[in-house]
């Protein structure tokens, strides 16, 4: 996700919505622009055992890592 607005950021969440037939294979990791942080940030690690599909927002309060970018551009190329 290509990111332009150079704004600090407030706050932060990522939404997912994805489609697998075991989420407790899953390993989600967000990767922020390098400019702001290039060390990857765990969202899901293999949580969910049989559950099929994955919809949910990550918000600093589930995923405390998130909070080291608030106050950093987001400009940049997100993965």
């Amino acid at each position: 996700l290509e990111v332009t607005a150079a704004e600090a950021l407030e706050s932060l969440e990522v939404e997912v919505d994805l489609r697998h037939s075991y989420v407790g294979d899953l390993v989600l990791t967000l990767l922020p622009p390098a400019g702001a942080s290039a060390t990857p940030i765990v969202l899901q690690q293999r949580r969910g055992g049989a559950q099929r599909d994955l919809r949910t927002t990550f918000e600093v309060s589930r995923v405390p890592a998130l909070a080291r970018l608030v106050g950093t551009s987001p400009r940049g190329t997100w993965r």
